[in-house]
């Protein structure tokens, strides 16, 4: 499989090769106008002084809402962008969207010392981590649900983003849009529907680039990492970012060494009309004494006082995981107003491990574990195809897109169990360490996604109001395999969702909007069981749907944003037959009986407020419920995992007393929730404090400088994070870092 995506990568490097330097250099030397395109982009006119060329900003002037390939522009301050990317309408001014969004940068990354997207998203009120450091897998929970790290789009793909754990050396935005938006982006492999999270590669910029970081975290974790970005060609045409980073040490949580290495190639063409942008990924961990989320027994009472964070709970576990990616993107302008555009990509993912699956039995702490190896691999292509463009009639303009995708990921694991035993939180006893076992990985199971959409936005009143409508047809195709690689299942299912939205400005600073909006989720079948009468059936794809109304202020420098929401998910189960059923005959139907449906409210505040403070937080509202269900004694319960309430303030204040210091400050608040449906195991509501110091100066020579120390959970809280299972919160943790800016 290496070798096979060896060669696949190698196509892909031949192939953007020719387009960079053969398909450019016959544009530019056919074109009359590729001399002056050139010095246009390096911001050079002085030699067009006696060229005939006229429309020179017909030529070099693009809409940043259809540039394919740019990260949206920072507000000031630095911590959040003013735009985002929009699925299929490319990137779009955050005050014309009719959604929440949210675009980190990778400014607000460096000055965090974000490790992965969990500790980045800390900031984000709406969202919350359900794992800890030091997991296999880091998921986030977006509005009540889930999103899990394989349902990120990287580029605006889904497919080929890092699953398990991402890293963000290689991310210029982290682009958080909430609430399903399958008609945009398409439906995510895992169905998420909480909110779609999009990757934002990093790109050389106009001005060279050269970071370098070394930083320091506790306990003894030593970092290295290099950011060097060029421009070259004429005007910059080629450019070419490349980071790389080495981590290796033992963290905050007692005997856990991690290893971590990420190398990452951004490059791209601009040229007049055609621009090419091709990325490589690759990222590799290696965890000692993992941790481990308890599940919960059914017998379980009540939620026990959570124990320190510093304990590797439940002890002895280890991993490595392997994100490998190509993503080669082509866009070609046939005329200012229609552009066309293409890309693909692969994404490997590995992982092998042995990792202790604890399930928590009573209050006192007592827990079983069992020893189970885990190794999987996805290889996933992704493949997205179509058009962008503009036209007008008399009083509206138009901009509108088309595309075609296809998403195609084989999964094999290979999970035996190897031994169980029991321990206690308070007096834990590391089960025994075993050696891997060499078994190759088994098929698993296939899944294809392709749909095909289209999506118009019209702005009326000479811009004063945009109407979005889009629709995207989506065929889910999805085979179980054994190891034997017979088929066992196969489920084929095609479902179309719309999506609508509004936005009217009454004043430039001011959008109110209103949108509705699907998301798409697996149906699966009904179990291969004789009790059900349909046993095997296979059930259409979940539609879960989402209002939303809310307004958005931009005061010069900042942006707020209220919204208020309906987001409701259905569920599937059993139900009973009426009436007597004869002995031996099926009892019961299998099929989407339920539904959960979580409401609220948010405000978030984002921006420089003042020449000195930069603030970044909000407040969440959210009353999310079973809304029906099979099981008739949860009905009305909250969802497991959902606070009613979550705070975040975050505050970054320039120091008048010292010039180049910055001090900051943030404090998290989330509310209490159940870890089960039944609504009889409360997680308390638990509350952090993150404090942080950043010194810039500069030598002699003109180097920058920037010292960071940050410091998370400050007074060293004991928690559980909010989720269905219990999971242990980070400790406190120190991070201290020079970046040297050549």
């Amino acid at each position: 499989m290496r070798e096979f995506f060896a060669r696949r990568v190698a196509v892909l490097l031949a192939a953007s090769a020719w387009l960079l330097v053969m398909g450019p250099a016959a544009v530019f030397a056919q074109s009359p106008r590729g001399a002056a395109a050139a010095a246009a982009y390096s911001g050079d006119f002085s030699d067009l002084a006696d060229s005939d060329v006229t429309t020179l900003p017909d030529v070099t002037v693009r809409d940043s809402r259809t540039a394919l390939d740019e990260a949206a522009a920072a507000l000031a301050g630095g911590q959040v962008a003013r735009g985002a990317r929009m699925g299929l309408l490319g990137t779009t001014d955050v005050m014309d969207t009719p959604f929440s969004v949210t675009s980190y940068t990778d400014e607000a990354i460096r000055n965090m010392q974000a490790q992965s997207m969990a500790d980045l998203l800390a900031a984000d009120p709406a969202v919350r981590s359900t794992t800890g450091r030091g997991h296999l897998s880091e998921t986030i929970r977006i509005r009540g649900f889930t999103v899990g790290a394989s349902d990120y789009a990287f580029n605006g793909m889904f497919g080929v983003a890092p699953s398990g754990r991402v890293f963000l050396e290689a991310v210029e935005r982290s682009e958080v849009i909430k609430g399903p938006s399958a008609a945009l982006f398409g439906m995510s492999p895992g169905g998420s529907v909480g909110g779609v999270v999009n990757l934002v590669p990093k790109r050389a910029h106009n001005e060279p680039i050269t970071r370098l970081n070394i930083g320091l975290r506790q306990d003894s974790v030593l970092s290295t990492h290099a950011d060097i970005g060029r421009r070259f060609g004429q005007g910059g045409m080629f450019g070419v970012r490349v980071n790389t980073l080495y981590l290796d040490g033992d963290t905050a949580v007692n005997d856990q060494s991690i290893r971590r290495r990420v190398g990452s190639l951004g490059t791209d063409f601009r040229g007049e009309k055609l621009s090419v942008s091709l990325d490589l990924l690759w990222t590799h961990e290696d965890v000692n004494n993992a941790t481990r989320p308890f599940s919960v027994a059914p017998g379980l009472t009540g939620v026990p006082p959570a124990p320190n964070g510093k304990n590797a709970y439940p002890g002895s576990g280890e991993f490595e995981t392997e994100n490998t990616t190509a993503l080669l993107k082509v866009e070609y302008e046939i005329n200012p107003a229609l552009n066309v555009y293409a890309g693909y990509g692969e994404h490997v993912y590995k992982v092998d491990g042995a990792l202790i699956y604890p399930t928590m039995q009573n209050v006192a702490g007592d827990y079983t574990w069992i020893y189970r190896q885990w190794k999987q691999q996805n290889d996933r292509d992704s493949l997205e195809a179509g058009l962008r463009g503009t036209f007008e009639h008399p009083g509206i303009k138009h901009r509108y897109g088309f595309s075609a995708s296809r998403l195609q990921n084989d999964q094999g694991t290979f999970v035996p169990n190897r031994g169980s035993g029991s321990s206690n939180i308070w007096n834990p006893v590391p089960p025994p360490k075993l050696d891997r076992l060499p078994d190759p990985i088994r098929p698993g199971s296939e899944l294809e996604l392709t749909s095909f959409a289209l999506a118009d936005t019209m702005e009326l009143w000479e811009g004063r109001s945009l109407l979005t409508l889009g629709v995207r047809r989506q065929e889910v195709d999805s085979l179980s395999l054994t190891s034997t690689n017979p088929l066992t299942r196969h489920y084929n299912k095609k479902a179309t969702s719309p999506v609508a939205g509004l936005v009217y400005k009454p004043a430039n600073w001011v959008s109110l909007y209103a949108s509705y909006v699907e998301g798409l989720s697996t149906g699966g079948s009904a179990p291969n069981d004789p009790v059900y009468v349909n046993a095997n059936e296979q059930l259409a794809p979940y539609v879960s749907e989402q209002y939303e109304v809310g307004a958005k202020f931009s005061f010069g420098d900042w942006i707020a944003t209220v919204a208020a929401y309906e987001l409701s998910r259905p569920t599937a189960g059993a139900i009973f037959l009426p009436g007597p059923v004869p002995p031996g005959e099926p009892d019961r139907v299998y099929g989407i009986y339920g539904e959960q449906r979580a409401r609220g409210a948010e405000l978030s505040v984002a921006g420089q407020v003042t020449e000195s403070l930069r603030l970044l937080g909000g407040l969440t509202l959210i009353d999310a419920k079973i809304q029906k269900s099979a099981t008739p004694a949860v009905l009305g319960n909250r969802l497991a995992g959902a606070s009613r309430f979550q705070g975040n303030l975050g505050a970054e204040w320039d120091t008048p007393f010292v010039p180049g210091l910055s001090l900051s400050a943030r404090f998290i608040y989330t509310g209490s929730a159940y870890a089960d449906e039944a609504n009889r195991l409360l997680i308390p509501s638990w509350d952090r404090i993150d404090i942080g110091a950043r010194y810039t100066f500069e030598d002699a020579r003109g180097t920058r400088y920037t010292l960071r120390l940050n410091v998370d959970n400050l007074t060293d809280k004991q928690y559980w994070t909010n989720s269905y299972t219990l999971s242990l919160g980070q400790p406190r943790t120190w991070s201290l870092s020079l970046e040297m800016s050549l």
